[in-house]
């Protein structure tokens, strides 16, 4: 009669992540706690052996230099990418919005201003004439206690990373703070003096920097159409309702505006009264 002796266990049994509180049995196999190396069980070990202990554990396989191998060439695989996607930082826009369109008035003081900005790519770093901007994801910044009197330029500085094969990159462009001062212009009747008062109370002025633009008016009964331009913006030549001239040569008047700075102006008159609705070119 045959006599059969029971073989024990013969197959390995997977149970995780090993454990210092866990006792395990013979062919139970476990993972170290950083994941790397599996080890399988050589006879029942008691709870607490350590996985470096031979007696009990035996190394089936370290994946440890695989997962490095592959972490590099992961690492290697980004580069290149990075390389591809890379475009150097750029500043596409910077303007002034206080004050109105980073324009002032000859003869103010400007104690505040914002300057805004728009920037392709991400910079490492930002600063505004010299001073450090955070956070670097920042797309504006208001100055205060500033006491501006003439023209300022504000000067916006961004530098990227680079990139693997690429040094990192540096953008600037400014924006200007322009003191300006009013171009009047409207219609009323001839006065017996054109003088500062009358100027400044035409209907309509605008702070610039040029003497051109296109206007409407409405000229009535006895109303003439007129327009003052600072002399240091030239001398104007008019087209009225598609023909050339239509206005009388400059008057040169002393004016002194809203914010007390005074300057001469070149004062034109249109040559007829009585026009109605007219558009003006002016250049």
């Amino acid at each position: 009669m045959a006599t059969w002796k029971t073989a024990g266990k013969v197959r390995m049994t997977p149970k995780g992540t090993w454990s210092s509180n866990t006792a395990y049995d013979i062919l139970d196999c476990v993972v170290s706690a950083d994941g790397y190396t599996y080890y399988i069980a050589k006879q029942a070990v008691p709870s607490g052996t350590a996985l470096n202990n031979t007696e009990y554990w035996s190394e089936m396989v370290d994946v440890s230099g695989a997962i490095s191998d592959m972490s590099d060439t992961v690492d290697a695989l980004e580069d290149r990418v990075d390389d591809l996607e890379y475009v150097p930082i750029d500043i596409t826009s910077i303007s002034i919005s206080t004050p109105s369109s980073g324009v002032a008035e000859k003869g103010s003081t400007v104690s505040a201003v914002t300057v805004n900005w728009v920037i392709s790519g991400k910079p490492v770093s930002l600063s505004l004439n010299g001073s450090v901007v955070t956070p670097v994801t920042s797309t504006s910044k208001a100055l205060t206690g500033l006491n501006l009197t003439n023209n300022t330029a504000f000067t916006l500085t961004a530098t990227d990373a680079g990139s693997a094969s690429h040094a990192a990159k540096t953008a600037t462009k400014a924006a200007t703070l322009y003191f300006y001062n009013n171009v009047y212009y409207g219609v009323a009747a001839a006065p017996s003096t054109v003088n500062s008062a009358f100027v400044t109370g035409l209907a309509s002025k605008t702070l610039t920097g040029t003497r051109a633009r296109t206007i409407s008016v409405k000229a009535g009964s006895n109303q003439y159409i007129w327009y003052a331009v600072p002399t240091g913006l030239g001398a104007c030549s008019f087209n009225v309702g598609g023909f050339d001239g239509g206005f009388q040569a400059a008057q040169t008047v002393s004016v002194t505006n809203e914010s007390g700075y005074t300057d001469d102006y070149f004062v034109y008159r249109s040559t007829n009264a009585n026009l109605g609705d007219t558009s003006v070119k002016v250049s």
